[in-house]
């Protein structure tokens, strides 16, 4: 009687988290959204900082920026994953909103190659090491998500979603191999 009380309360709490992840196109497209903004506070966040004399704050701010844009896409990806398939109409909008974005998340990645100097200057250390952390994690977590796309993905869109994921992922290489050195 026992197993079976505790199997009851392990098929509710399983059967609770399946209707909790009920995702679908807008919970992914509000993900985006979502990414787009930080992107764009990132690549900001980077371009204002000066050359000389920069602020550990707003080096620690950047950081932060990064962090928001993995967890987005991590979860992003955990929501492509749950809704399944998408129609070619939705897919081809969800790679026109991430082709769009991709001169910002460039410009990033150029930028935060340009302020090395800057962040190495700080009076704390370990700033540029920080930052190698997150270039790796946001690669990984990009290429995570588009992964997760490229899987869910009609087969017309398969081959879009997988050039788009890898030169995301090789756009990040100069800039991890600037902060590895």
């Amino acid at each position: 009687m026992v197993q079976f009380t505790c199997y009851l309360v392990v098929l509710s709490i399983a059967a609770g988290g399946l209707a909790a992840c009920k995702c679908d196109v807008a919970a992914v497209e509000a993900d985006i959204d979502t990414l787009v903004r930080q992107v764009t506070a990132f690549d900001n966040a980077i371009v204002m900082f000066p050359p000389t004399n920069g602020s550990v704050d707003d080096a620690l701010a950047i950081h932060a920026d990064a962090t928001s844009i993995i967890n987005t896409l991590n979860t992003a990806a955990s929501d492509v994953e749950a809704a399944g398939e998408f129609s070619e109409e939705d897919d081809t909008v969800i790679l026109s909103t991430i082709e769009t974005s991709l001169p910002t998340v460039l410009g990033s990645l150029l930028d935060i190659i340009d302020k090395k100097p800057a962040f190495e200057a700080l009076p704390i250390w370990g700033i540029p090491a920080l930052f190698l952390q997150d270039l790796q994690n946001l690669q990984n977590a990009s290429v995570g998500f588009g992964n997760a796309l490229t899987n869910t993905a009609p087969d017309t869109l398969v081959a879009s979603l997988t050039d788009l994921t890898n030169n995301i992922a090789a756009a990040f290489e100069p800039a991890i191999t600037a902060y590895s050195s």
